[in-house]
């Protein structure tokens, strides 16, 4: 639906986030805003994403409804009554037998409605700095995000696994948290944990970061987006996990060895295990899948002034793994159209699945019979790195990790 009265003149305007914007409001399309700013440029918003005063100046001036105001989404209420206030880190939570957790749920949490959550376990112990990174993601996406405090390298597997079973079992009995979509994510050791976990609670996807599955374990788990440095020690680890899955994984790898990765490749991430999910799922959660179609549109405009190429990746993936439809298909296809303009963010997303080739192909074999690989070598990964660089080195997010993965292994 497309509002059909005159612009409103140049005012603020004014998100809930804080977030104002000076621009002439053009029209309200399919529950967004048109917004044109002096220098020419347009973005476009959820009209539910600004303050109640100019939702309501757009709603009767464009004569709107409040249903048509919430475009295609769900226009279901907000989560109320839970044990933890919605939008901030809460904790440490006693889980009992000695485990405690940090959790954070977000305001987009719909009341009558479980939330994906994201899992955390870290090499050094778990803090709320860990899991801050990423609540933007969780707000975008619905998802529940926690981390055990106790769960550590130092403190050995049984203590970790004891520790884990007593905040998942606490969080399932306490929180809207939907069993089926449990995902897990951790550093190193604790990426190792991450696959430890889909043994206490199956996992429907693991994002490991420069972690590996260990000996013995069979994990169970659907899809995994492995994450970890061009020259991390564990990079053939990481690989092999992620090539026994086929289409259902992916390595995203950055430009540095044993180290976190960023906090976009792991909203990356979570956006594509949210989409691999919604995939077959739409039907039976057809409510979440239209908050959502409108929650990845808001983030992708967003995202594609000051990103273009992360944009125009993450459309790609939106538009091939989960596929919406009607108008929020439309308003895809042209935000795509728009980006594809410019040759580089086509590039940048080709650069990204031929890196993740290059890890299954080169360095995934390398992985499968276990073990770290410090200061190695790689010649065979090396040239089809270097033939990689003739067509993506001119592009600096991709050519810094294609240097990484020119180095031996290492650690930092």
């Amino acid at each position: 639906m497309v509002s059909a009265a005159e612009p409103i003149a140049e005012r603020g305007w004014k998100a809930k986030s804080g977030h104002e914007v000076r621009a002439v409001a053009l029209k309200v399309e399919n529950g967004k805003v048109h917004l044109k700013k002096a220098d020419g440029k347009t973005v476009i918003v959820p009209v539910h994403k600004l303050v109640d005063a100019d939702q309501e100046l757009l709603k009767k001036h464009f004569e709107i409804s409040d249903d048509a105001a919430k475009g295609e989404g769900s226009g279901a209420e907000t989560a109320a009554n839970l044990p933890h206030p919605l939008g901030k880190v809460s904790g440490p939570v006693d889980a009992g037998g000695g485990s405690t957790y940090y959790v954070y749920l977000p305001k987009s949490l719909k009341a009558g409605r479980k939330a994906p959550m994201l899992f955390y376990t870290n090499s050094g112990g778990g803090n709320p700095g860990l899991i801050k990174g990423l609540t933007d993601y969780a707000e975008l996406f619905g998802w529940v995000l926690a981390i055990s405090v106790e769960s550590s390298n130092q403190a050995g597997w049984d203590k970790n696994s004891s520790n884990c079973k007593n905040c998942l079992e606490h969080i399932l009995d306490n929180l809207p948290v939907d069993e089926k979509r449990l995902h897990y994510t951790g550093n190193s050791g604790g990426g190792a944990q991450a696959f430890v976990n889909t043994e206490i609670k199956k996992a429907y996807g693991v994002m490991p970061n420069i972690g590996y599955i260990p000996q013995g374990v069979e994990e169970k788990t659907s899809v995994i987006y492995g994450l970890g440095g061009g020259h991390d020690y564990n990079r053939y680890l990481t690989a092999y996990a992620v090539s026994k899955y086929k289409k259902n994984g992916f390595h995203r790898m950055a430009a540095n060895g044993h180290g976190s990765a960023p906090d976009d490749h792991r909203g990356d991430g979570m956006f594509w295990m949210h989409c691999k999910f919604l995939a077959k799922e739409k039907g039976k959660h057809s409510g979440e899948a239209k908050d959502f179609e409108l929650s990845a549109l808001g983030w992708l405009e967003t995202m594609k002034d000051k990103n273009p190429q992360r944009a125009y990746s993450n459309a790609i993936v939106f538009k091939e793994i989960y596929g919406p439809s009607g108008a929020n298909a439309s308003a895809l296809d042209k935000l795509i159209k728009d980006l594809a303009s410019a040759p580089d963010n086509v590039l940048y997303h080709e650069a990204l699945l031929e890196i993740n080739e290059v890890s299954k192909k080169y360095f995934a074999p390398l992985g499968k019979n276990g073990g770290s690989s410090f200061n190695h070598e790689n010649s065979k990964s090396n040239r089809a790195v270097t033939k990689l660089k003739e067509t993506y080195g001119h592009i600096p997010a991709i050519s810094k990790v294609l240097d990484a993965m020119l180095k031996n292994t290492a650690g930092k």
